[in-house]
């Protein structure tokens, strides 16, 4: 529990007891320790973040380092300075990272992964295509912070698209390729991607931040990364995703994850209380208004990694597309979704 937090935990129901147990968990609703559980997010593709970490605790991949070997590996001390620069070159240096560390990894150095071969589709960078990790690891030497920004801060001046994804336009059967009916598939769910409109609504981060009840968006308004998908800014984001509420749509599967309810004691929200499986960035800020929110994650290499959701509450990339579906009352249909899971199983 982060000191002076504005919230104190009212009740938590652990199913694995490490919580409510005070030898591993909370000892009072302000001190303690919290569990909770959260996928592992990829070691590759680090050169397009953004956010270290799901709640966005690491200033850069030098301190994760640091941090991962005497937390996570328990070691007995840091790994020293020399160490740290190989660890982070390895990986491939990202722009949040310190310049000292990044100063000898060349641009694109690092590691990629992407899916490279659909069973019906076959090779994904086949036909103009580009799919799979090698024309990734060339997209990552023009990435930068801000690179797509929805706001309008990128430092280029360049307005934002909702055009995030351009890996399969040659597929798209308009074109006049012949790609086949699997590929024609993708080339269509890339479509929806960019290009289906909806109502954003009750985003904490965004339409709260920005003063707007409803934003008029697309998936790129946060997936905004060209041809990765993650946030090409810092913007932890509080979705519903750890929503354990009324409101939770029933796709999601929570079983087996921890509730606990939050009372806000001080600050703007004082007095409300939240239901979350994952009290999110607040645990680092100790600020209510961070309940619930996360990061999200890089979209290349999906179909590897059900499943989904920083919590792992949607099992297949379809659940992933209904619970949008639902969230947002975006009204795809039967087709749009199935469109729109074959491009996500292609990135």
């Amino acid at each position: 529990m982060p000191a002076a937090a504005e919230f104190e935990v009212l009740n938590v129901a652990d199913p694995y007891d490490c919580t409510t147990n005070p030898t591993t968990g909370l000892t009072s609703p302000t001190r303690g320790v919290v569990s909770v559980y959260r996928r592992p997010l990829p070691a590759t593709n680090l050169g397009f973040l953004s956010t270290i970490m799901w709640d966005g605790r690491e200033p850069d991949l030098f301190s994760q380092a640091a941090d991962a070997t005497l937390v996570h590996a328990q070691a007995g001390a840091a790994p020293g300075l020399a160490q740290r620069r190989q660890i982070v070159a390895f990986e491939g240096c990202t722009r949040a990272d310190t310049p000292a560390a990044c100063a000898t990894t060349p641009p694109g150095a690092g590691l990629f992964t992407a899916q490279i071969y659909d069973d019906q589709a076959r090779w994904l960078a086949d036909g103009g295509a580009e799919g799979g990790p090698a024309s990734l690891a060339r997209q990552v030497t023009r990435f930068f912070i801000g690179a797509n920004d929805p706001l309008g801060g990128n430092p280029s001046g360049a307005p934002f698209t909702s055009q995030v994804f351009t890996l399969y336009d040659a597929w798209d059967p308009a074109s006049g390729a012949g790609a086949g009916a699997a590929r024609a598939a993708i080339a269509r769910g890339e479509q929806v991607f960019n290009s289906v409109k909806f109502n954003i609504t009750g985003v904490g981060g965004l339409n709260d931040a920005l003063g707007q009840p409803i934003i008029s968006g697309f998936c790129g308004t946060c997936h905004d990364t060209p041809n990765a998908g993650d946030h090409s800014v810092k913007a932890p984001l509080n979705i519903g995703v750890a929503d354990a509420g009324a409101n939770t749509p029933p796709v999601l599967d929570l079983t087996g994850l921890p509730i606990f309810s939050l009372w806000c004691v001080s600050g703007p929200l004082a007095g409300q209380i939240f239901a979350v499986t994952d009290p999110g960035r607040a645990l680092i800020t100790g600020k209510c208004a961070d309940i619930g929110k996360l990061k999200g994650p890089i979209l290349r290499g999906l179909a590897a990694r059900a499943p989904y959701f920083h919590n792992g509450s949607a099992k297949t990339l379809a659940d992933v597309v209904e619970f949008y579906n639902q969230r947002f009352t975006i009204g795809l249909t039967d087709q749009q979704k199935a469109d729109l899971v074959a491009f996500l199983n292609a990135l």
